[in-house]
Parts: C-alpha cells; structure tokens; sequence
C-alpha cells in the first residue's frame, strides 16, 4: 500500500464514528441528491444512490461490486432492492467492521483491497462495478479503471459517481478545490470529461454522464450549518486539533459546493 493510500486507511479509520456517522448519516456516507433544499437527509441518500445504481440496470443474481463501500450502505441497497450478490471492496478494517456489523443479509460481504491498486477479482467475473464518491480519494486512477475494466464480463457495467471539479475554474475556485483536496484526504479532482477518457481509454464505452447541478447544493447549506455547530461545539468544549480538521472540512466542502467550485457527477459505461 503506498503513502496516499495508507493515509487514506487511517483518516477513514479515525474519522468513521465520531465524524462520518454522528456528524451526517450512519448508513451512507456520500452527499444527498434533493428535489426540495428542506427534504430529510435519508430521503436525498437514497435517491442519490438510486440514482446512480438504477441507470445499470441491476438485476436478480447479479454478481456486484462496491469499490469504496464506506460502511455498506449502498451494497445493502443493491441486494435488497434489486437481490444482487454484492462484494464490498473498502481500504479501512475500521469500515469494514462496521458494515459487516450492519449487515444481516448473507447476499453481501465484504473484503480490504486498495482499489486504486488492484480489484481482488478474477477477470471477467462482474457484471456490475459500483463506485459511490470513492474514487476520489485514489492516487491511481487510471488502473483503477483499468482493473474496473478486467473484472467486468462482456456487458458488464460501470456506475460511479464523483466528487468534480465545477464549471467555474477562476482563481478562488481553483484555491476552493485545493482547500477541499487537502482537508478531505482527496487527490486532484476530475471532471465529467476526465472521466469520460478515463474510461474510454480503459476500453469501455460510456453510455451516459450527468453532473447533478442544483439537486446537490443544499448538501453545502447543510454542511455550513453543521460548521457553525462545530463552531459552537469547540467553543464549549475548548478547541481541540480534530474540533478544527472537522471544521476546515464542512466549510471547504460546503463553500465549494455553493459557489459551484466543486460539484457531483455520474457516468455509466459498459465493456464491449
């Protein structure tokens, strides 16, 4: 496991339960997609991962993928909803304690694996590769793809989602990114494009993209909100260094989704 990676494996260990979990959702640890700014948190987590998933057509039996499965949440979904077979790949045992310990359905399991190093599949084994605001974090994009590409059968599927690069590209939004990749353990962002020729080049062949625009703002105007507790919090409690990483987190990602820095996209692409 290289440096990024590592560092990677120990921010998700420590941050799970006292940030992840209290601070936003105890099941999905990815960003809400709205219809109404005013919606529950739960309801807008479980239409982004529909979403995402629903577009590849998840059948009965399907043999998935979750790479970056955060605490399990979206391979629960898959199996329950679509009765998929679902294989949870996560960098952090701390998660993966966790999802395992949330998961009572035997159609679901979980295993460690850097999936921006290597996918611990054998080659064209899957018929759906899920990847949910993970791919973020991976040094190695380009053989994560590549790897996405080896394990998938002839007319598997690919379904991520991302954290992206926005539109705007002047100077504070590019500094709002840099905040957002160093408070997030992050690497450089993507864009939709990027992607596209990620994939592309990978051998597969990209059937849609959708950045989700307005439907994911208010997710910033609940992470202001949240800082402005943390705010409260800390001044309570005293100031601690976690009390100002989780601080500079909210804020940068919350600021960055507002002002349309940073923005959430989808892509589906199939192998030949």
């Amino acid at each position: 496991m290289d440096r990024h990676a590592s560092r990677v494996a120990a921010y998700y260990d420590a941050e799970t339960g006292p940030f992840y979990r209290r601070l936003w959702d105890g099941d999905d640890l990815h960003l809400g997609l709205f219809e109404a700014p005013a919606e529950p948190l739960p309801t807008t987590l479980t239409r982004m991962t529909r979403a995402i998933v629903e577009p590849a057509g998840p059948r009965p039996g399907d043999r998935v993928v979750d790479a970056g499965c955060g605490v399990g949440g979206a391979a629960r979904f898959l199996a329950r909803e679509y009765g998929c077979r679902v294989v949870g790949l996560n960098i952090s045992p701390v998660q993966l304690d966790e999802a395992r310990r949330l998961t009572g359905d035997d159609r679901v399991t979980f295993e460690r694996a850097d999936c921006s190093a290597a996918l611990p599949l054998d080659d064209a084994s899957v018929d759906l590769l899920v990847s949910v605001e993970s791919a973020c974090h991976y040094e190695r994009r380009p053989r994560f793809v590549a790897e996405v590409a080896r394990v998938l059968r002839g007319g598997g599927r690919l379904a991520l989602s991302d954290w992206l690069a926005g539109e705007q590209d002047d100077a504070g939004a590019r500094q709002a990114r840099a905040d957002l990749v160093e408070a997030w353990c992050l690497r450089p962002l993507e864009t939709l494009r990027s992607w596209r020729e990620l994939a592309e080049d990978a051998g597969l062949e990209v059937l849609e993209t959708q950045d989700f625009g307005e439907a994911i703002r208010p997710n910033g105007s609940l992470m202001l909100t949240s800082a402005l507790g943390l705010r409260l919090e800390a001044a309570s409690a005293g100031w601690t260094d976690r009390a100002r990483r989780w601080l500079a987190m909210y804020e940068s990602l919350g600021r960055g989704i507002l002002t349309g820095a940073v923005t959430v996209g989808r892509l589906l692409a199939r192998r030949p």
